[in-house]
């Protein structure tokens, strides 16, 4: 009975043991589990700090890259609302000197062609004084001198060769046999020169300067009022009807080549004017009428071909 009641103390004992073991390694895992539940929930909140941190900076960046946005925006504001300002004012300056220098040209021109309407008759001068400038919808009128060239190609010169009577030309002074020289300052010695000169620098309405020297070798300058003979500006003031008009020729032979205009008005000869052909030896090649357009300057001399003081317009720019 005794050895019963030991074995079961020993039993009761072991059992005691053995529980106090487990739970002390319960105690010991309970304590590991709550250690790394600890380091864990320290983990989390270190991630939330550093994650909260972030959104900080993230924030902060924000709002210094938004100021720096503004304060681009209104230092381009004010760049461009200077630029603007400054464009502005060039604008209206270049402006203001465009019209100037072309109120200066036109007033210029008006002087140029008060001056010229010396040289011509009453029915010419109020045609002058007109001013009527071509239509801008229609095709811009080829300018009319009112004489034709003859090329001496050996000599290099070119001779007035056909005239209208009462024309501008003829007004001017200029006569059969005369050796044109200038047109518009521009040294001429070929009719294809003297076309392109035409063209570019004489506009019908206006006045050019012609220069040339007669046979008794005078040189002497017109002032040459640029009209046209396209029928389509037949109401202009500045319009020449060639059929109304003489036709004077010289009799000199020669290969004709006539231009725009046919030439249907009775043909006399330089004896129905004060001059005379000079008596070349070397056949003239070409003859044509010059028909062209656009602006020039100006010289002008009376009647008599006396040449008058430098025109107001002589030292404009010519286009």
């Amino acid at each position: 009975m005794r050895e019963f009641a030991a074995e079961a103390v020993l039993r009761v004992v072991r059992e005691e043991e053995g529980f106090r073991g487990n739970v002390v390694e319960a105690q010991r895992e309970g304590w590991a589990t709550l250690k790394s539940l600890v380091d864990a929930d320290r983990k989390v909140a270190l991630d939330v700090a550093a994650r909260r941190s972030c959104r900080l900076e993230v924030e902060r960046i924000g709002r210094l890259l938004w100021e720096l946005v503004e304060v681009g925006e209104r230092e381009a504001r004010a760049v461009h609302e200077v630029d603007e300002v400054d464009v502005r004012r060039r604008l209206k300056r270049d402006e203001e000197v465009c019209f100037k220098a072309a109120m200066a040209s036109f007033e210029a021109a008006q002087r140029d062609l008060i001056d010229a309407a010396a040289s011509y008759n009453a029915e010419y001068r109020e045609r002058m004084m007109a001013k009527v400038q071509p239509d801008v919808n229609l095709p811009p009128p080829r300018p009319f001198i009112g004489f034709s060239l003859a090329e001496d190609v050996r000599r290099g010169i070119l001779v007035v060769d056909g005239l209208y009577r009462d024309g501008p030309a003829y007004q001017t002074g200029i006569r059969i046999g005369d050796i044109l020289l200038r047109i518009c300052g521009v040294d001429v010695n070929t009719i294809a020169e003297a076309r392109r000169v035409v063209d570019s620098r004489c506009r019908c309405g206006r006045v050019a300067p012609f220069s040339l020297v007669t046979p008794m070798n005078q040189q002497y300058s017109v002032a040459l009022w640029i009209m046209t003979a396209d029928p389509q500006h037949s109401a202009k003031p500045f319009f020449f009807d060639v059929h109304l008009h003489e036709r004077m020729e010289s009799p000199r032979k020669k290969n004709v080549v006539e231009a725009c205009i046919p030439l249907q008005s009775p043909v006399l000869t330089p004896s129905s004017t004060p001059r005379t052909a000079l008596p070349y030896a070397t056949p003239l090649r070409y003859q044509s009428e010059l028909q062209p357009s656009s602006v020039s300057a100006f010289s002008s001399v009376t009647p008599n071909r006396t040449t008058l003081k430098e025109p107001h317009s002589s030292k404009r720019m010519l286009s």
